[in-house]
């Protein structure tokens, strides 16, 4: 499983390029593995909310109140809704282990990242950056189930189904 986060300031995607980004990254993930595997989360970071609390009678009214403000700083300075972190946490597949240096598939795959962010936001005279950490699977499941390998006969299932399926590898 890929999980996608993004990290921006309220309103500062609208729910179609939120759709646009998922589409276009999931997309690309689901040329190795099911689509299904890959989750996109928009965090919209604010300014703390806080509680208040009306008390009229007996009856209590509380509303939730957001500050304005900025929440993200690049080198202690606002970004001012002109930055958006992306982390990307690969499980389902990590790339080879090439001694410090940079697997050409990795490569060409942050050049992908890269492309889409410049594509969507470098006109907008945003700043961005973005980063992969990678899990180890064997640690991940998926509705509990052991997800099996990608090259096996039962991801084709999981494919085809969009969803976790029970399965035993051969032996």
């Amino acid at each position: 499983m890929p999980l996608l986060k993004f990290y921006i300031t309220p309103g500062q995607l609208t729910s179609a390029e939120k759709q646009d980004l998922a589409t276009t990254l999931t997309s690309r993930y689901a040329k190795i593995m099911p689509a299904f595997f890959v989750n996109v989360v928009f965090h919209e970071v604010c300014s703390p909310s806080f509680l208040f609390q009306v008390f009229t009678s007996h009856l209590v009214t509380s509303l939730i109140h957001k500050i304005p403000g900025d929440s993200f700083f690049i080198g202690g300075l606002p970004t001012n809704g002109k930055f958006v972190r992306l982390t990307l946490e690969h499980i389902a597949l990590n790339f080879p282990n090439t001694n410090g240096e940079t697997h050409p598939h990795a490569k060409g795959f942050l050049d992908f990242i890269g492309d889409v962010m410049k594509e969507k936001f470098e006109s907008r005279g945003w700043r961005w950056e973005y980063n992969i950490v990678e899990s180890d699977k064997r640690y991940w499941r998926i509705q509990s189930i052991e997800p099996p390998p990608l090259d096996s006969e039962a991801i084709k299932v999981w494919d085809r189904e969009q969803r976790g399926v029970e399965w035993r590898e051969k032996l």
